[in-house]
């Protein structure tokens, strides 16, 4: 699949704040230097700058970028705070690349293998360092026999249940056992994963797949998989526009398309069918139109029209700017009512006809709430009021697309 299309989208990379500009263009790696460097010279809420890098947890990366490119330019006070800060960042990831290490070979140890997803599985395969690509938590994907072994010998050796997760709440649909995390405090997360999504949603894209394609590595002397770049980069995009809603984890799934794009010779026509395969089409356009029209990040032409839902240009365009704007907010500013966010969601992905049911992200999460028994109950929202938020959201969605 041939026609790479690259370049920043004015009319939505326009639609960001200077302060979220400047979070964007770190994610872009080199390709962003250009458009930052004069943007560090401008007047900017530096306060934005910090909170935004914190919230999508890449200050370390956009604090060695400022060090590094605004030695001049951004005022030595800001360098000095986000110095301090990204120190603490990569002592914390150091911390976890060291754990990882040794439980892995743990694992090994009693002959369990180990996938790694995400951001532990990507650091070792698209990164050049590891610092480059910050992370709270490490994703395992076990197969399902040995998840229980995997999850006792982990806090058998050094790990604990997380103290913020009910004990009464239950996993058996998750597709991951009850969530771990470090016992010294770092505030490092585990999860032993036997699946990539929950069985509530939609997609089919089973572990066992992902077990054909992986690719063997060793890390710290114990033997790892990671995916196949083109299932990295599938899994990154559902994640993102489905788990995340297109709302949160912006800078790392950016840099994350950008590094497995530039770090691999992919093969695209297995991209594309791959993705639509697995119900997840207009999941991993949006996610790549995101990264060409506010990163820069080179995808081609072909791929995206592949992938592109059955919607006018000119609609899809103003839904990407909508998108852009939610995704890298500035700190401080009113937030998108969540029925208009939901509505313009549902217009963009298309789950109906990508094949999801009735299928969607906000009714694949249970909400728990402690009740006057001292339990914890499921506290789902009744189908009558999501209809009519649904409504709602709609006519808001409609008026939002026609420039009302």
């Amino acid at each position: 699949m041939t026609g790479a299309s690259g370049g920043r989208d004015s009319v939505v990379y326009g639609q960001l704040s200077r302060e979220s500009a400047v979070v964007a263009l770190t994610a872009a790696g080199t390709a962003g230097e250009p458009a930052l460097l004069p943007l560090l010279g401008e007047p900017l809420d530096w306060d934005k700058v910090v909170n935004l890098a914190t919230r999508e947890r890449a200050i370390g990366p956009v604090a060695r970028d400022l060090r590094r490119l605004g030695a001049t330019t951004v005022p030595k006070p800001v360098l000095e705070r986000v110095g301090r800060m990204g120190l603490v960042t990569e002592f914390q990831l150091a911390s976890l690349h060291d754990r990882l290490g040794k439980l892995l070979a743990v694992l090994a140890q009693h002959e369990i293998e180990a996938l790694l997803l995400k951001g532990a599985g990507l650091a070792y395969s698209a990164y050049s360092s590891l610092e480059e690509r910050p992370m709270g938590d490490i994703d395992l994907l076990v197969r399902p026999d040995d998840a229980e072994r995997a999850w006792t010998l982990a806090v058998e050796n050094g790990w604990m249940r997380r103290k913020d997760v009910a004990l009464e709440r239950s996993y058996e649909d998750h597709q991951h056992l009850s969530p771990l995390e470090d016992a010294d405090g770092m505030q490092i997360g585990l999860e032993i994963h036997i699946a990539l999504f929950t069985q509530q949603a939609p997609f089919a894209l089973p572990a066992s797949e992902l077990w054909q394609r992986a690719r063997r590595i060793t890390i710290a002397g114990a033997p790892a998989l990671v995916p196949s770049a083109e299932d990295q980069l599938v899994h990154a995009a559902l994640h993102f526009a489905w788990s995340h809603e297109m709302t949160f984890g912006t800078w790392r799934t950016l840099r994350d398309v950008e590094r497995i794009i530039a770090s691999n010779t992919l093969d695209w026509d297995e991209v594309v069918a791959r993705a639509k395969a697995v119900r997840g089409g207009t999941c991993c356009y949006w996610t790549l139109r995101l990264a060409r029209d506010v990163a820069g990040v080179t995808v081609p032409a072909a791929a995206l029209d592949a992938l592109s839902p059955r919607l006018p240009e000119p609609m899809r365009r103003r839904m990407t700017c909508f998108f852009a704007q939610q995704a890298l907010p500035t700190p401080g500013t009113g937030i998108n009512s969540v029925s208009l966010s939901r509505a313009l969601w549902s217009l963009a992905i298309r789950p109906r006809a990508e094949g999801h049911g009735s299928s969607r992200p906000w009714l694949d999460t249970e909400e728990w709430v402690r009740g006057p028994d001292g339990g914890m109950h499921n506290a789902r929202t009744s189908g009558a009021r999501r209809f009519l938020a649904q409504s709602f959201g709609l006519l808001r969605s409609l008026a939002y697309l026609m420039g009302s």
